[in-house]
């Protein structure tokens, strides 16, 4: 499967992109209607789109960590509460050397629910998950934070830029650092324990 990483500051951050799947554009998507998010997300013939399933390993070279509960975990490493998908659902912040990485989650499944009213219709607190998407975006934008999510297929990494009263995407451009990570995915699958999105409990 293939793999793409990211270096902030002291961490290592891999993409490892497990399956792809198709589900419902419609469900997905929400109350958004489908002339306008099938323009960000081509359906099938059956108005089904494609998904990943995105795993992302994080590591540094002192330690290793298994993300549990909303709290700070170890210098630099916090996982965020993000209610709004479900009413304990978490977002993973990690800030070293001067640049900030931001683990969506099912906040923001994929780079097409970027604008705020962009959210799936499976969140059981829909209401809070665009007030916070709101209030993240507010920091993410001003502080230019690297951003992932967790069913996106094609663009691992990204910031969020306003845009007007919308908000957008921007791919990160460029060959991603560490050639070869491609061959080593399942070794690294495996030291994740496949657990999405978290650290292995081994270096």
């Amino acid at each position: 499967m293939p793999a793409e990483r990211l270096e902030i500051g002291a961490f290592e951050i891999i993409r490892l992109m497990d399956v792809t799947f198709r589900v419902d554009g419609g469900a997905m998507f929400g109350g958004v209607p489908k002339t306008l998010w099938d323009k960000r997300a081509a359906p099938d013939s059956e108005d089904r789109i494609t998904l990943a399933l995105n795993c992302y390993l994080v590591r540094s070279a002192e330690a290793a960590i298994l993300v549990d509960g909303n709290a700070r975990l170890r210098e630099g490493v916090e996982a965020v509460l993000i209610p709004g998908h479900t009413a304990f659902h978490q977002g993973l912040k990690i800030t070293s050397g001067g640049r900030t990485f931001f683990y969506l989650g099912d906040a923001v499944p994929t780079s097409a629910h970027v604008d705020l009213a962009y959210i799936m219709s499976y969140d059981l607190y829909p209401v809070e998950t665009h007030d916070n998407k709101k209030r993240l975006y507010a920091q993410a934008v001003a502080e230019e934070w690297v951003v992932a999510f967790s069913h996106e297929l094609r663009r691992a990494f990204g910031t969020i830029r306003a845009a007007g009263r919308k908000h957008e995407f921007e791919p990160l451009t460029g060959p991603t650092p560490g050639a070869g990570i491609g061959r080593s995915a399942g070794r690294l699958r495996e030291q994740a324990g496949r657990r999405c999105p978290l650290f292995s409990d081994t270096d």
